[in-house]
């Protein structure tokens, strides 16, 4: 396995990286333009990422691709401009986004380089795998706003319907564009006896072909539910939400299990930010302390584990004392992930990390020498090889102690079994 870490100036080489590479590669501007690139969109396939650009001199934020080792501008910069990437296709030709106006916030769509706008108050969040379908968020009169779902090649959009809430928001959408996780808050029921959930989020997931509007329950005990995205297949729906009245917790939702959390019991904060597109693997950060936070990747067999050390002892890179506080997306495969850093200078910046095909396989997999005379494990992200004891043999590879399995194991040699045994 090879360990890489890169210059800007050759970031997407680790395109063409072996599946079994892993690779942290800084996502800067080799020419020093821009003072931070804040990665907000990844495409499907990890080859395109797009954010907002924040310049030196202005402090105007600016919408930025980045792909084929450079960045490209689709919007100006100036002091007062303000603009944020929100989707990117599989293809990275379209990318969709919103910029702040002068009477109001417009959405963007970008196509092959060409701007069209999708009107003032029109407020995109996502975008399907192959840029046809948009979901957001619309304002209507009296300064509330509608979920939407709009579908390009046909020009029609959907008001999603969620009856009751002042404020409602489509902010992921999956793949294929048919299902749409929806946030809503500031119910118009509210009560003298249920006034305390004004400004808390409830979660929907809303399908096309149903038109059905399904409610997502918060924690046990918790009162809340604000997702972030939804996996391309539709099954997994990650956010974050209240587990008592004073932490937050990185949570997704299942059709199966419900709503769980991703994190253990503590009173520091978890978020979730993404999640690939079969569900299995969710990136997002966590406090480690009130005052520090640091990127997490979780999948079922390893749960949640930082990124950092991960990084650094399971795949052998060396980050040269980078922080990595915050990751925002990841790929489709799980195997690209993109986020916001603090480099060795003490200066916001962007990363992308790349990890092997099997990494997220059970951590004596990854450990694995192929000596059977020695037995793999892994604690904390280290791996040991200690060798097996004389005469523990069963099964090969040994299992930590000479016992009746490995008088079995000699028997069955007789029988015309091959017998693995290891010289003392």
């Amino acid at each position: 396995m090879t360990s890489t870490i890169l210059s800007a100036s050759l970031a997407w080489l680790v395109v063409t990286l072996g599946s079994n590479d892993a690779a942290f590669i800084p996502l800067r501007d080799p020419q020093g333009i821009y003072w931070q690139f804040e990665p907000t969109a990844i495409s499907a396939n990890g080859l395109f990422v797009a954010g907002a650009g924040i310049e030196w001199e202005s402090g105007g934020a600016a919408l930025l691709t980045w792909t084929d080792q450079s960045f490209q501008l689709l919007t100006p910069i100036s002091s007062s401009s303000n603009a944020r990437a929100v989707g990117l296709s599989e293809d990275g030709r379209t990318v969709v986004g919103y910029l702040h106006v002068v009477n109001g916030i417009e959405g963007i769509l970008w196509q092959d380089g060409n701007s069209i706008s999708l009107g003032v108050g029109v407020v995109p969040q996502a975008l399907s795998t192959n840029g046809d379908i948009i979901v957001g968020y619309r304002l209507s009169s009296g300064a509330n706003s509608v979920a939407f779902h709009l579908t390009r090649s046909s020009g029609q959009m959907v008001d999603i319907p969620l009856d009751g809430f002042m404020y409602s928001t489509a902010v992921d959408v999956s793949g294929d564009g048919r299902v749409v996780v929806v946030v809503a808050d500031n119910p118009l029921f509210q009560t003298a006896s249920n006034s305390s959930i004004q400004n808390q989020a409830f979660a929907f997931r809303w399908t096309v072909d149903e038109s059905l509007v399904e409610p997502i329950d918060p924690l046990s005990g918790g009162t809340y539910f604000s997702p972030t995205s939804i996996s391309a297949n539709g099954s997994v729906i990650v956010g974050y939400g209240d587990s008592n009245p004073s932490t937050y917790k990185a949570i997704m939702w299942t059709e199966k299990d419900g709503t769980q959390s991703l994190d253990t019991p503590s009173f520091l904060d978890s978020y979730a930010y993404d999640v690939s597109a079969n569900g299995e693997v969710i990136v997002g950060y966590k406090h480690v302390t009130p005052i520090s936070r640091e990127s997490f990747i979780w999948d079922e067999l390893n749960g949640m584990r930082l990124l950092r050390p991960t990084l650094e002892k399971v795949f052998s890179l060396s980050l040269d004392d980078w922080l990595l506080p915050v990751a925002t997306r990841i790929s489709a495969d799980g195997r690209v992930i993109v986020g916001s850093g603090i480099s060795p200078y003490g200066a916001p910046e962007a990363y992308l990390v790349q990890l092997p095909s099997f990494w997220f396989e059970q951590c004596e997999v990854i450990c694995d020498d192929n000596d059977f005379c020695t037995r793999d494990s892994c604690t904390d992200g280290v791996c040991d090889h200690s060798p097996v004891r004389y005469g523990d043999i069963a099964p090969c590879g040994g299992d930590g102690t000479v016992d009746i399995d490995d008088l079995i194991a000699v028997l069955q040699a007789f029988a015309g079994q091959e017998l693995c045994a290891c010289t003392p």
